[in-house]
């Protein structure tokens, strides 16, 4: 029984790992596709407004990915009105 509680100790590591390497994918996707919608805005291939949702979208993903997105209700409703009216317009 003792040796089962000086190795629970080691169960906390998991989720541990999995919070860095879920935060490591995060930011490659990020800036993987930040990089899709430059050059799609390059090629002419999306509208500035389509491209803007993208970069603004991946951004999001990266500060969600290094935790410095401020969570929130209101966060959250500003960041729906700018992104729909980004659409809209």
């Amino acid at each position: 029984m003792r040796r089962l509680i000086e190795l629970s100790r080691y169960v906390v590591a998991v989720p541990a790992i999995g919070t860095i390497i879920g935060s490591f994918v995060l930011m490659i996707l990020g800036v993987w596709e930040i990089g899709v919608s430059i050059v799609n805005l390059i090629n002419h291939s999306v509208t500035v407004k389509q491209s803007v949702v993208g970069i603004l979208t991946a951004v999001d993903t990266l500060l969600l990915a290094t935790g410095r997105r401020r969570s929130g209700a209101r966060t959250s409703r500003l960041h729906l009105r700018h992104t729909q009216a980004l659409v809209r317009a």
